[in-house]
């Protein structure tokens, strides 16, 4: 499991980093994979640390839709009988957007739109954890509270990252972080800011509009 999501951190990585060189230079393609992996890194250690201090295990999986297919399948075994649809015959059982908008929107806006947001994160409760701090051997219910925890925290060490990107001279990096950022906390599917939506209203607003602050300063300098 930990060598699935290193994988998908670094093509996430790979993927905004192409990215962000349509916005930019393409000769900048390796540093700009380097920084975006950097930020991904940042945000993914802050879940991490803060799930496992909440007693919860997380998965980093890629930014997708999933589509229900009970009913398709019961529409082929029972009536049609055919091939599969061209779309799931496409995609399977997910739409990969993780993959596809962050190379499809700077390409459609000629490098005026940008998105970073590539990755969600799903979460159980851990049995030796429960047990440790309860007493307990059954697991504790992951809630929707706990997983915005999660998210704000990978929210605002991305943020803090942004920050401190901006005040040392690090302007690309401030200005990406603040993007990763605010492209994530928007509600969408199984990005953070969903899962910061459902768990707090309050925390996402003002996770928003702290990414928004910050994003607008960046252009400043």
């Amino acid at each position: 499991m930990i060598k699935r999501e290193l994988a998908l951190i670094l093509l996430a990585g790979i993927i905004l980093g192409f990215s962000v060189t349509m916005v930019n230079n393409l000769e900048n393609l390796w540093p700009s994979i380097i920084m975006m992996t950097s930020i991904i890194l940042i945000n993914i250690l802050a879940k991490k640390i803060t799930a496992y201090n909440l007693g919860i295990k997380i998965e980093t999986k890629l930014f997708e839709f999933r589509r229900q297919r009970a009913k398709a399948k019961f529409l082929r075994k029972n009536i049609l009988d055919k091939a599969v649809s061209p779309i799931e015959f496409l995609f399977g059982k997910s739409i990969q957007f993780g993959i596809f908008l962050p190379i499809l929107i700077p390409l459609l806006s000629q490098g005026y739109f940008i998105w970073l947001a590539c990755l969600g994160f799903t979460s159980t409760a851990e049995t030796h954890r429960a047990s440790r701090r309860w007493g307990l051997s059954k697991l504790i219910d992951v809630t929707e509270e706990h997983e915005a925890y999660i998210a704000t925290a990978g929210i605002i060490a991305t943020l803090i990252l942004a920050i401190i990107g901006l005040l040392t001279g690090l302007n690309e990096l401030g200005r990406f972080s603040a993007y990763y950022a605010l492209s994530n906390t928007l509600p969408i599917l199984n990005l953070d800011g969903s899962k910061i939506l459902f768990g707090n209203k309050f925390i996402w607003a003002l996770t928003i509009s702290l990414s928004i602050v910050v994003l607008i300063y960046s252009f400043s300098i």
